[in-house]
């Protein structure tokens, strides 16, 4: 991305399109912290801001009282400082201070907001880095005066001036308007590879289908899978849904149910119900493009091979397929305007091959090999595990049916993980055209699918 024309920098777009932004998300995180406390504000930073955990959990637990002293309407000042800064005044500006951003024990004072700022931006527009060195003084000064914050993404406009919010003032603003911000980059992805259109319509479509924007890479790869679909290949619209475990109502506005697992229905589960809302908007971006498409979902049959969990919801294992086949079947009855093709995913996809992919994924991973996981995601798979085992530890354990322990929850999720490894393996296999896979929930164990497989995995936000 070049220096930016001075004819489409427009000072009071930036506070349009930054406000309402910034006050959104702000809004969001007040409620998620009213609700559910450090360890919801912990998976919102994660999964929607995209910090590790450990930074996560750390600005949750001693930052968010400083994200109140921000008083959002002295926001619209930095926009004279905008207009009349120079690149060797910039680090002299008030406008971080101005925003409580000023610097804190070599921190900034609240880190939480510059990270908001990056996520509704883009790190190629507002991006920061803290250095190693400032880090380790602590809370001495470093005697050689050093710069402990770097922008190292700084665009210069037409007259060689620094611009700090420079996303703001890109055309793309205005062409994504309808957008959330943290949507726009993927967007402007989808549109290099699509085409302005195509690629617009489907950052909308993701948008309201309630579909997480996967990482850069597998995006591309969605691209590309409708690219193909728009030279002629049909597209395999595909996914496998839990049976109709009983859940509860928690009283959390953010996550009003969870899972209890003391037994098994024959209609729409939970996760299910994430699939009845994402088809429809998806076959319409499909067909709005003349885009051939084939929809073909699976159950999780398999859940039916443990006596313990068969035992747990009260069925044996007859009983168990015989509630999974009429789940199918209502499945069909809420979108009855829409031809798909439902079955078992292991009895009448995987067969013989199912437990031995699992097997082989399970000691893959286990030796420390994960394929292609951390290229496509740009995330650790260890530390991805060890948050997946801390963070959903009550619904493994109601799963179960007991206390487990910290390598018992490790050993779960892997295996877990195995499955989706195995899934998305098997249906590459039986699917030589373009496919797109799809998933209702945890999105991070998910992000699994990438270990073995270039299928891109399309995650629904969890707003069950």
């Amino acid at each position: 991305m070049g220096p930016v024309p001075s004819t489409i920098i427009n000072a009071e777009l930036i506070v349009q399109s930054s406000i309402p932004a910034f006050v959104s998300l702000a809004e969001r995180i007040s409620k998620v912290w009213e609700d559910s406390g450090v360890d919801g504000l912990t998976n919102l930073l994660i999964n929607e801001i995209e910090l590790s955990p450990d930074e996560a959990r750390d600005i949750a637990e001693h930052y968010l009282w400083r994200f109140e002293e921000i008083d959002l309407p002295v926001i619209r000042s930095l926009v004279a400082d905008l207009n009349r800064s120079t690149k060797a005044e910039f680090d002299k500006l008030s406008i971080f201070s101005q925003l409580g951003l000023t610097l804190h024990n070599f921190w900034p004072k609240n880190l939480l907001a510059w990270h908001m700022m990056r996520h509704i931006f883009g790190s190629e527009a507002f991006d920061f880095i803290i250095s190693k060195e400032a880090k380790a003084y602590g809370n001495k000064k470093p005697n050689n005066g050093q710069n402990i914050i770097h922008f190292p993404n700084l665009l210069l406009d037409a007259r060689a001036e620094a611009l700090p919010f420079q996303l703001a003032a890109l055309d793309v603003v205005k062409s994504f308007g309808s957008l959330p911000p943290h949507a726009v980059k993927k967007a402007v992805k989808a549109q290099e590879i699509l085409g302005n259109e195509i690629g617009l319509a489907l950052a909308k479509c993701l948008v309201d289908a309630h579909i997480i924007f996967p990482p850069m890479k597998v995006m591309e790869e969605v691209c590309r899978m409708i690219n193909r679909g728009l030279a002629g290949e049909t597209v395999l619209l595909t996914g496998a849904f839990c049976p109709d475990y009983t859940y509860e109502e928690t009283g959390s506005r953010s996550i009003p149910y969870r899972y209890t697992f003391e037994g098994l229905g024959s209609g729409v589960g939970l996760v299910a119900l994430q699939f009845v809302r994402m088809i429809p908007i998806l076959v319409r971006f499909m067909e709005s493009f003349q885009i051939p498409y084939k929809v073909q979902l699976y159950i999780g049959d398999f859940e039916s091979n443990s006596a313990d969990n068969c035992q747990r919801v009260g069925c044996d294992q007859s009983e168990f397929l015989r509630r999974c086949h009429q789940s199918l079947e209502t499945f069909k009855t809420v979108l009855p305007g829409i031809s798909m093709e439902l079955g078992f995913f292991e009895r009448d996809l995987a067969g013989d091959r199912w437990q031995i992919y699992i097997d082989q994924a399970y000691g893959q991973m286990l030796s420390g090999d994960f394929g292609g996981f951390q290229d496509r995601t740009g995330k650790n798979p260890d530390r991805e595990i060890e948050f997946i085992a801390e963070h959903s530890r009550s619904f493994y354990e109601n799963w179960h049916g007991r206390q487990l322990t910290e390598m018992e929850l490790r050993g779960l999720v892997i295996t877990q993980a195995a499955e989706y490894v195995a899934v998305t393996q098997l249906i590459e296999e039986e699917w030589s055209g373009p496919a797109i896979q799809l998933a209702g929930d945890r999105a991070k164990i998910n992000a699994f699918n990438s270990v073995n497989s270039t299928i891109p995995t399309l995650c629904a936000k969890r707003i069950y």
